[in-house]
């Protein structure tokens, strides 16, 4: 089992050099993962393989939290009888580019 500071570490630096390499996981090495964020190689492949491994992990729950989110959304509108889907649609896309909470969402949400 690994510490989840060792993951968030670990998920930070992904993150950092996800966006470096104009999101190309081919263009990220285990190495400089491992150095940016002060994690062992020897413990990233106790618990990955490869960097596609972390990627997919990443992305998997980054797919359950906007699932999650979604239905959220969903009930949150249901609950305020706002039906307008221009009006909806408008909220959502204000929330996209919204940096912040795509950070949380990448970040602070991933161990739901």
């Amino acid at each position: 089992y690994m510490k989840e500071s060792t993951k968030i570490k670990l998920f930070k630096a992904f993150e950092l050099l996800y966006i470096k390499y104009n999101h190309n996981v081919e263009l990220i090495s285990v190495n400089e993962l491992c150095n940016s964020c002060g994690v062992s190689r020897t413990t990233f492949y106790s618990y990955y393989a490869t960097i596609n491994e972390i990627f997919d992990e990443i992305s998997e729950k980054i797919l359950t939290v906007f699932n999650h989110l979604s239905d959220c959304i969903l009930s949150y509108y249901i609950y305020k009888k706002k039906f307008d889907r221009k009006e909806i649609i408008t909220e959502l896309i204000n929330i996209k580019t919204n940096q912040e909470f795509a950070n949380y969402c990448f970040l602070d949400i991933l161990f739901l």
